[in-house]
């Protein structure tokens, strides 16, 4: 199978003399076709420069990257893509079904079409209700909402998402959890990317982790969770079974 995001060898570099920061070392990993795929790690690992360098935002300094078979930046690959920035920004002035409806349009969309497509969308994310209000009077949840629609909008062979549960309550990152499992089964490839390791745990299959520019695990989800390194074991003696299992007195344990 060819892979819908693939890396060898690639390095990204920014600034020069003192400034220079090395973003990317060396990182390479395919990630395959319908898998949800958890790119993880700390602040400063490199998230944001290999998903921009993956989408043609900016060029690498050396290594090679192919989305859904092209180069980054290939019209080829972009139509087929759907994907939601980290802090998503839209205009102020136009409604959220305005909005949805302009990026149908720019995908292609016919006019019936993209309106019933829009309709189906804004009930999904559950913002229908709010359809015909300016994007500025939504709440940052809202807006997620709305961000999550517009990278669907096309039935995009591939999903890449930056922190998608941002600014989500419970009730709203139970139901995008259920959107991205019902992606999943019709056959979309989704890259998730977020601080949330519990999102990750319970959405995806596979996990790339990056960690100062360079991936230190990739693989299965639960084989990277069981391979954690160092353990500890703890013992507790007692004298029977039922003062293991008795409350404790914390007042009369003390500190």
């Amino acid at each position: 199978m060819e892979p819908v995001l693939s890396a060898r060898q690639v390095f990204k570099t920014y600034g020069r003399g003192r400034k220079r920061v090395e973003a990317l070392k060396g990182v390479s990993f395919d990630v395959l076709p319908g898998t949800v795929t958890g790119l993880i790690g700390p602040n400063g690992a490199g998230k944001s420069t290999l998903i921009k360098s993956a989408l043609g935002f900016f060029g690498v300094t050396s290594g090679e990257l192919q989305l859904l078979g092209n180069e980054p930046g290939s019209p080829h690959s972009l139509k087929r893509l759907g994907y939601l920035p980290e802090n998503p920004s839209f205009p102020q002035y136009l409604s959220g079904r305005e909005f949805l409806t302009y990026a149908a349009r720019l995908h292609g969309l016919p006019g019936r079409s993209a309106s019933e497509k829009v309709d189906e969308l804004l009930d999904e994310v559950g913002i229908l209700h709010a359809a015909d209000r300016r994007v500025r009077s939504y709440s940052k949840g809202m807006a997620q909402r709305l961000g999550l629609a517009q990278a669907m909008i096309a039935s995009p062979d591939l999903l890449i998402l930056d922190e998608p549960m941002s600014g989500l309550d419970p009730l709203g990152r139970a139901q995008v959890k259920a959107m991205l499992r019902r992606r999943q089964d019709d056959g979309t490839s989704i890259i998730f990317c977020s601080h949330i390791l519990d999102d990750v745990e319970r959405l995806c299959e596979d996990l790339i982790m990056l960690a100062g520019g360079e991936v230190r695990h990739q693989g299965n989800v639960n084989d990277v969770l069981l391979d954690r390194g160092q353990g500890w074991e703890t013992l507790i003696r007692c004298a029977s079974l039922a003062d293991l299992l008795a409350p404790i007195d914390w007042t009369a344990a003390g500190d």
